[in-house]
C-alpha cells in the first residue's frame, strides 16, 4: 500500500473539528428548542391550574349573589352590626391586606346551602359570608390569603323583642359551616353599583340600609403554583338589586 493511499484512510484534524462544531450548533439549537418547549408547557399548565381556581370562583360567587334576596336583616354576630332602628339587608365592607384589597361581605341568599360530603346542608334561606384571612400554615409575611365562605341558616325571630332576635341568632350561629374555597388568593375587591345614586361604591352599610345593589364589580388576584399573579374581573347583575327599580 502506498503512503498516499494509507493518508486518504482517516480524517484530518481540522475535519474532525469541523464535526463536532457542527454538532455542538445541532445539540445546542436542539436543547435551547427542548427548553423552550418545556418552559411554555410549564406555563400553559401554571396558567391553566390558576384559571381553573378563579373559573370555579367566578361561577359559585355569582350563583351565590344572583341569589341574593332583600326580605330579611341580616344576623350580625357582634353588637357592632347590630339593628338598630332600620334593618340592613346587605353589608360590605372595603379592606386592606398588605398590597392588595382584602373586602368582606355578607348578604342573605335563597337556597344557596352549601351540600357538605357528610350531608349536612342548610335549606331555604341562608346567610352568606365572605372574607379574606390568613393561612396558619403559611409564614405570616405571605401575601397570599384563604378565601373563607361562612353560611348560617337564617333563622327568624319568633317575636319583636330583643329577647326573640338575640335567640334567633344564637341558634343559628351555632349551625355554621365555615370553610376555606382557595387557599391561593392574594386581593379581593367588590364595588357596588347604587342604581338610585347612579354611583359606584366601595361599601355598602348604614347609608344604604334597605338597598341591595344593582350590580356588584369583582375583581381578584391568585398566585399560581410557580408564584405568578393572575388578576381576574367580571359583573355581576344582581336580581334583587334590579328588580327593586323596575
Amino acid at each position: 500500500m502506498s503512503a498516499s493511499s494509507r493518508k486518504q484512510l482517516g480524517f484530518t484534524l481540522i475535519e474532525i473539528v469541523l464535526a463536532v462544531s457542527i454538532l455542538a450548533v445541532v445539540l445546542a439549537t436542539a436543547y435551547s428548542a427542548l427548553t423552550q418547549i418545556l418552559n411554555v408547557k410549564t406555563a400553559l399548565d401554571d396558567n391553566r391550574d390558576v384559571t381553573v381556581v378563579a373559573n370555579s370562583l367566578i361561577r359559585r360567587l355569582t350563583r351565590e349573589l344572583q341569589l341574593a334576596v332583600a326580605e330579611n336583616p341580616i344576623l350580625f354576630r357582634d353588637q357592632s352590626g347590630s339593628q338598630g332602628s332600620a334593618a340592613i339587608y346587605f353589608f360590605a365592607e372595603a379592606g386592606s391586606a398588605g398590597r392588595g384589597s382584602q373586602d368582606k361581605v355578607t348578604f342573605i341568599a335563597q337556597e344557596a346551602g352549601q351540600y357538605l360530603p357528610d350531608g349536612g346542608t342548610h335549606t331555604g334561606l341562608v346567610q352568606v359570608t365572605y372574607r379574606m384571612e390568613r393561612d396558619p400554615e403559611k409564614r405570616s409575611e405571605s401575601e397570599q390569603y384563604l378565601l373563607i365562605r361562612e353560611e348560617i341558616p337564617y333563622i327568624e325571630p319568633s317575636g319583636t323583642n330583643l329577647e326573640s332576635f338575640q335567640k334567633a341568632k344564637d341558634k343559628a350561629f351555632s349551625k355554621v359551616i365555615i370553610f376555606p374555597i382557595t387557599d391561593s388568593i392574594t386581593s379581593l375587591r367588590l364595588r357596588y353599583y347604587d342604581d338610585e345614586e347612579g354611583e359606584w361604591r366601595s361599601e355598602w352599610n348604614q347609608s344604604r340600609r334597605e338597598a341591595i345593589p344593582a350590580l356588584i364589580q369583582l375583581t381578584f388576584s391568585l398566585r399560581s403554583p410557580r408564584g405568578h399573579d393572575y388578576s381576574y374581573s367580571t359583573i355581576i347583575p344582581v336580581q334583587a338589586g334590579i328588580g327593586r327599580f323596575t
